[in-house]
């Protein structure tokens, strides 16, 4: 970058200049085929491209059914999720999840009160 050879303008002026120059969103738009040819060109695979393809609709589907959600219903997956972490532990004997906070936190205190003992023992 040559700052000798550059001109600076503000944004608004900018747009301002080149307003007529501006490609419409078909101009912009590349088809679907050339898309494909350039991410297979580019070593991707029409499985992989497929792949792509249904992970995005997924999203799709996923953001829409959250945005179409109810009250309700977001109450019932918060209770739904409990009762099957809860049963997770119950029947399948796995901890709960903050078990490793737990004997950290446990672990802390002891060594805290360790200090504390130490330094009423020293005074």
């Amino acid at each position: 970058h040559d700052q000798r050879g550059s001109l600076s303008l503000p944004l608004d002026d900018w747009e301002k200049a080149r307003e007529n120059d501006r490609r419409t969103k078909q101009e912009i738009r590349v088809p679907d085929f050339v898309r494909e040819e350039w991410l297979i060109d580019a070593g991707f695979s029409g499985s992989d491209l497929q792949r792509t393809v249904k992970d995005i609709e997924e999203a799709k589907k996923a953001r829409m059914s959250s945005i179409t959600k109810s009250d309700f219903r977001d109450k019932t997956d918060v209770i739904a999720e409990n009762v099957k972490r809860k049963f997770g532990r119950v029947l399948m004997r796995r901890p709960r999840s903050d078990t490793l906070y737990q004997q950290w936190k446990e672990k802390g205190d002891k060594t805290l009160e360790r200090e504390a003992s130490r330094r009423r023992g020293t005074m």
